[in-house]
């Protein structure tokens, strides 16, 4: 048998694991070794190679300060040797890297070796048939219970994979309204116009659905009606729930004509509505929300509402179930944009909480890595964009960073979450673009989430405007959050205002949400994607009260 012939199989079985499939690191880094044993580099290979070839790390990454390489090598050697140990264990061969070397070999898999087989004796040559008839009766009923349950769980397992193979999403049609031949301020040229402009920008939310085709039915009607007087023009819209015949939402808004071109401006009009429409909390999602509670976390629609919804709350998703409705959808599509996203998010706020650094480091990486394959097979994806954005503030990549804000700005400039989310990140990493970004999300979004304040507040902050930072802290106390940081925000501003009780009572009431600020009050910030100037001056606001 060639090397290649022997080390393909064995690695691809390693790749099937569970494990492997889940982390794209663990999987690159094998790929990348197994393919340089076997054009003979194994021996030769440094922790740079291993880092920036095989790891994707920049080209200015330093072996002698990060141990980023020697770190994932020796995780990549566990997981090897865990899978050796259980499904892999009958297997003859193994993939086997020794302690302190980064070269894969191909060895024979001693849990296979000297296996003994039991001798086989009759005691009492004068057993009874009956007590043998016995015997054979039961081993035939466990084997049939043990067959039945797997029956069942294959079964059970493909409905599961359908389950998240369906695309439940809700769809969306738009129609025009009215008859111009007896109503002449009906203008179906501007309309129609006006229906497909609007069509294509719903089709920027990958939330929805559109669809464009006669005869087809969908589960909402945009219904539309464009009336032109002179120089200006209105339209009418009504958005339909098809099934119940009910209209859950109307809308009414003019389009003036621009003195240059003489055409009808709907862009304003387009955007705003679509946006209306298509985002999270918006008017459809929000019926879907209202009028069916139960399947939160049950299909692929249900898991991405029930964590859309608690991302407006927070920015990050500590329920189980929605957690494990992501790692499942993404374990089934992991070439889905919204499941890649989804399990990006799950990985950073992993990040967050690791217990060693080495953990952290790992979550992270991953998260980089699921956002990025998710992004690049989907470059059309907002969503998976924003992902990426987040992982990299987070990993704090300064330069990975920026270039996706500019990415996720141009896929879908309407999205005012994609705005709020780009001007949070760069406010938080202490760059002024940041802030002109959050207040023209703030300004043009119906429902602007808490996590908007945050970056307004830091900045008033930077500036030492201590009423600009008392009214972003109040804007964003007034809406619904379980965020920790907003109640440190609240009792820096106290303190930096002299106002030393209520400063306490805006503290223990961080504490409460975060207990382990009692023990090391900068915990909030170690690994939160902040600007150590900052961090430095948030702490020297709660510095009265810390004291």
């Amino acid at each position: 048998m060639t090397a290649e012939a022997g080390f393909q199989p064995e690695m691809d079985a390693v790749l099937a694991d569970p494990v492997f499939i889940r982390s794209p690191v663990l999987t690159r880094l094998l790929v990348f070794l197994v393919h340089e044993r076997l054009a003979n580099r194994g021996t030769k290979l440094k922790s740079y190679a291993v880092a920036v070839d095989g790891l994707g790390r920049g080209a200015d990454f330093d072996p002698q300060v990060d141990s980023y390489a020697r770190v994932q090598v020796a995780r990549l050697r566990k997981s090897l040797d865990a899978f050796y140990a259980g499904a892999g264990a009958s297997r003859p061969y193994r993939l086997q890297i020794d302690s302190g070397s980064y070269r894969v070999d191909l060895v024979p898999n001693p849990r296979t070796l000297n296996v003994a087989t039991p001798a086989v004796s009759i005691q009492d040559e004068s057993r009874s048939w009956s007590t043998r008839r016995f015997w054979v009766v039961g081993l035939l009923l466990v084997l049939s219970v043990l067959i039945g349950a797997a029956i069942w769980w294959t079964v059970d397992q493909r409905a599961q994979t359908q389950l998240w193979q369906v695309d439940d999403f809700p769809t969306i049609q738009m129609t025009q309204m009215g008859d111009a031949r007896r109503d002449p301020t009906i203008d179906p040229v501007l309309g129609d116009a006006f229906r497909q402009s609007m069509l294509l920008a719903l089709t920027r939310y990958e939330s929805l659905r559109v669809h464009d085709r006669l005869g087809t039915v969908a589960d909402y009607e945009l219904r539309s009606l464009v009336r032109r007087s002179g120089d200006t023009a209105t339209a009418t819209l009504l958005l339909v729930h098809r099934r119940r015949n009910q209209v859950i939402w109307t809308w009414t808004g003019d389009m003036a004509r621009d003195p240059l071109t003489h055409q009808f401006d709907t862009d304003r009009a387009v955007s705003a509505v679509s946006f209306m429409i298509g985002q999270p909390t918006g008017v459809l999602h929000a019926n879907e929300r209202n009028r069916d509670r139960t399947h939160a976390t049950e299909t692929p629609y249900g898991c991405w509402l029930g964590f859309m919804s608690q991302l407006q709350d927070s920015n990050r998703v500590p329920s189980g179930p929605l957690i494990d409705c992501a790692i499942s959808w993404f374990n089934t599509t992991p070439n889905n944009p919204l499941a890649a996203g989804l399990y990006s998010w799950v990985l950073v706020d992993r990040s967050v909480n690791a217990a060693t650094e080495a953990a952290h480091r790992d979550a992270l990486e991953e998260a980089i890595q699921v956002a990025e394959t998710g992004r690049q097979l989907n470059p059309g994806s907002t969503f998976a964009e924003l992902a990426s954005l987040r992982a990299y503030a987070f990993a704090r990549r300064e330069p990975e960073l920026w270039a996706s804000t500019q990415r996720a700005l141009t896929l879908n400039p309407d999205n005012m979450d994609g705005v709020g989310m780009a001007g949070l990140m760069l406010t938080l990493d202490n760059r002024p673009e940041g802030l002109p970004l959050l207040q023209d999300a703030i300004a043009r979004h119906f429902n602007p989430p808490a996590w908007y304040f945050i970056g307004i507040y830091m900045h008033a902050m930077m500036q030492e405007d201590v009423a600009g930072a008392r009214a972003a802290v109040e804007r964003a106390s007034a809406l619904r959050h379980s965020m920790p940081i907003i109640q440190m925000m609240k009792a820096a501003v106290e303190a930096r205002s002299g106002h030393l009780a209520e400063a306490r009572i805006a503290w223990r009431a961080a504490e409460k949400m975060a207990p382990a600020l009692r023990i090391k009050p900068a915990y909030a910030f170690d690994r939160l994607p902040v600007h150590p100037a900052l961090r430095r001056r948030l702490l020297i606001w709660l510095g009265p009260v810390l004291n």
